[in-house]
């Protein structure tokens, strides 16, 4: 993975400045927009913060607090009305093999 690249704000600074008679402004030239640098996240924090979303909204969707969360009287089974009754052994018997009855 390569390094993200770093701008030294120190040494923009400390640069000498150019003599006057060698340089003359131009009248037609415009300073170029600041362009903002904004910092990237690196791969563990990425895959780890999508693991985390997923896994905490499967447990908001699964379990009762999706009926706190939203304000009608029929969310408030959701997560077990659909879930813990079909998809949950499904995954237990064909995913992990699970051969008893639960």
């Amino acid at each position: 993975m390569l390094a993200p690249v770093t701008l030294d704000t120190t040494t923009l600074e400390t640069l000498p400045a150019p003599a006057a008679d060698s340089v003359a402004p131009r009248a037609d030239t415009t300073p170029a927009p600041a362009v903002e640098v904004r910092p990237r996240w690196n791969l563990a924090t990425r895959v780890a913060f999508r693991l985390s979303f997923i896994y905490f909204t499967l447990y908001v969707l699964t379990t009762q607090m999706l009926g706190g969360l939203l304000p009608f009287n029929w969310a408030g089974g959701l997560g077990f009305a659909a879930l813990n009754r079909s998809l949950i052994p499904w995954v237990g018997t064909h995913v992990f093999h699970i051969g008893y009855q639960y």
